[in-house]
């Protein structure tokens, strides 16, 4: 036998993202590698018990490896929870250190519940905040069939009426630092999304996902005048940061993230060059991004879809798949790049028309920025590359394809749009832009301000098929200048009801 000293973990449990409810750890950056075990547990007037018998069989360990995320599985308590831990050779007077005597690769449940009691009569309280809770098993609900586009202003489809669906999801981006003076106010945002996860705001319902997209760190915070000298710092270090912000760990905990990047997981304003000068702070960032949000070894896409019974979820990628921009480039250069832009196109075709399609992309859509109007080499989003801009709405106008949300939160402002295209031969579908304000955005210099927005707008552009109108109608979120929308979609009787609040 030999002791092994038990920890809550350094970074996670972390929800994933996938059909699966799987959860993944991190080890501690100064004990080395661990041994991670998930086992079921109950929670009573804030009292953590193992929901196993003392003589049951053993209960494996899973090794996880320093600098990497681990995924462990476990059984479930009656009431769907379970807490993860972590063992290390050596005490680290960190967040508890009761010690469990381990056999080999596994221990048994009489230890786990003596090492238990031992942190729980350190942690109290604490430690139930730490337990994980599953999704209870539901029947799986069958997609509705494809359907006949809807009518020019509406969101329904005509036809056969859809089974209701509900849904609740909160979207948010821009976690800037905190200093060493607005340590609370930085988390502030994150704090009201956890209260909301763990269903403290009785006038909205419990989001069942967060989606994160981009600047979630900032590897260029000081803009060069402390960043770290040597690059796997420039990344490592404020992921860690992130990682231990308590309101996060908890969000985490209750209900899936979906992570996307953007510029400042990289570097301020990051695009392509003649000279690819910029090409090994690209590979960093994106390896530390694979690493501490995504919790896998890089793919060969960033991007991803998720498709879910009433509903379906496009996480793009405006950042590291855009093509070169310059003067003769500018008219065909594609912010998603032309792979990616075709696998959209081809989503959003495949997608039933009477279910509400997400598309999540870190620049904001629409509405336009005034500044630089005429001039898409100075603008970083979807206005900057016009090409894709026009591209897309024309697509979207040509297939008639309703019930679809552009997700957005990159320009640190709040507001909410909705889009009218008409076609050249008359035809008009409606869309609709969501941009979240920042979760945190204390430097004023760095924030869009309200009247830089075009609106209202409506301009027209050409394509091969003819010339395109859309006119952009909507309003900023204020006084939110700090906050995370939260979406609450209804369909009753085929008809969407999108509503927004900033929390």
């Amino acid at each position: 036998m030999s002791k092994l000293f038990w920890q809550l973990p350094w970074a996670g449990p972390m929800r994933g993202d996938g059909p699966q409810a799987d959860w993944a750890v991190m080890p501690s950056p100064g004990l080395g590698d661990a041994k991670a075990v998930c086992v079921p547990v109950t929670v009573k007037d804030g009292v953590v018990t193992l929901a196993l018998p003392d003589d049951g069989p053993p209960i494996p360990l899973v090794p996880a490896p320093l600098g990497r995320w681990t995924t462990v599985a476990g059984e479930r308590g009656p009431d769907n929870r379970q807490l993860c831990l972590l063992g290390y050779d050596q005490p680290g007077g960190g967040i508890g250190d009761a010690w469990i005597l381990t056999a080999g690769g596994d221990v048994r449940p009489a230890d786990v519940r003596a090492g238990l009691d031992r942190l729980q009569q350190q942690l109290g309280a604490r430690l139930a905040a730490q337990v994980l809770e599953l999704p209870a098993a539901s029947p799986a609900r069958s997609m509705a069939p494809p359907r006949s586009a809807a009518p020019p202003g509406s969101v329904a489809a005509p036809g056969s009426v859809p089974p209701p669906v509900t849904l609740t999801l909160a979207f948010a981006s821009c976690q800037y630092p905190s200093g060493l003076m607005d340590g609370l106010p930085a988390q502030a945002s994150l704090q009201r999304l956890a209260a909301l996860v763990e269903g403290q705001d009785p006038g909205l319902r419990r989001p069942e996902r967060l989606l994160l997209l981009g600047d979630q760190i900032y590897a260029d915070a000081t803009a060069g005048l402390l960043d770290p000298i040597r690059l796997d710092d420039r990344y490592r270090v404020p992921y860690e940061e992130l990682m231990q912000l308590e309101p996060l760990r908890a969000i985490t905990r209750r209900i899936p993230v979906s992570w996307m990047l953007d510029d400042h997981e990289i570097a301020d304003n990051w695009e392509p060059d003649r000279q690819d000068s910029r090409e090994t702070l690209l590979q960093r960032g994106l390896a530390a991004y694979w690493t501490y949000q995504r919790k896998s070894a890089p793919l060969e896409r960033t991007w991803r879809p998720l498709h879910q019974a009433g509903w379906h979820l496009f996480m793009a990628d405006t950042r590291t798949c855009r093509q070169l921009r310059c003067e003769p480039t500018l008219d065909g250069a594609l912010i998603l790049g032309l792979q990616q832009t075709e696998e959209l196109e081809g989503w959003l075709l495949g997608c039933p028309p009477a279910d509400l399609k997400l598309v999540a992309t870190p620049a904001m859509l629409l509405p336009r920025l005034i500044e630089h109007l005429d001039e898409p080499l100075h603008l970083d989003g979807w206005q900057g590359y016009p090409a894709s801009l026009e591209r897309l709405l024309a697509f979207v106008c040509d297939h008639r394809i309703e019930n679809v949300c552009f997700l957005s939160g990159d320009a640190h402002l709040g507001c909410d749009v909705a889009i009218a295209l008409t076609g050249p031969d008359g035809t008009t579908v409606g869309t609709r832009s969501i941009h979240s304000p920042a979760l945190y955005a204390p430097l004023p210099f760095a924030n869009e301000q309200p009247w830089n927005l075009k609106l209202p707008d409506s301009f027209t552009f050409r394509r091969p098929q003819g010339e395109y109108r859309c006119e952009v109608r909507g309003s900023v979120f204020l006084p939110h200048r700090d906050g995370c929308c939260v979406l609450q979609a209804d369909r009753a009787g085929g008809a969407w009801n999108v509503t927004t609040r900033v929390v």
